[in-house]
């Protein structure tokens, strides 16, 4: 067991990234897109896609969010870790924030346009 020890935060490093990344992908996908992604996808500049200078804020924050709630609850919390594992209030959180600040955005961007 001893030698499994320096993997650990290796490992749970992939972990802390992979999975607010992957929650991201999925919600907007399957939410916010509504599995409706368009060509516009593969422009380089310009576009639906581009966001605000190629950055989607909403996403990077949700991703920095989701790490730092993987890091607190595997290294700050161990029960909860060895009960739930770290994972499921990384998606949860992860989610709900880019989900409600996507929505949010989209709501903005309808108001601007009609009015």
């Amino acid at each position: 067991m001893a030698q499994q020890e320096p993997f650990l935060p290796w490992a749970l490093l992939g972990r802390m990234i992979v999975i607010p990344l992957w929650t991201i992908t999925l919600v907007d996908y399957f939410l916010v897109k509504r599995e409706q992604y368009t060509d516009d996808l593969f422009r380089e500049r310009g576009g639906l896609y581009w966001y605000r200078n190629g950055w989607n804020w909403p996403a990077v924050a949700s991703l920095l969010l989701g790490t730092a709630v993987y890091w607190v609850v595997a290294f700050g919390f161990p029960r909860v870790r060895e009960e739930i594992t770290a994972t499921l209030p990384t998606v949860v959180i992860a989610a709900l924030v880019y989900l409600f600040w996507q929505a949010s955005q989209g709501q903005r961007a309808r108001s601007r346009s009609k009015g």
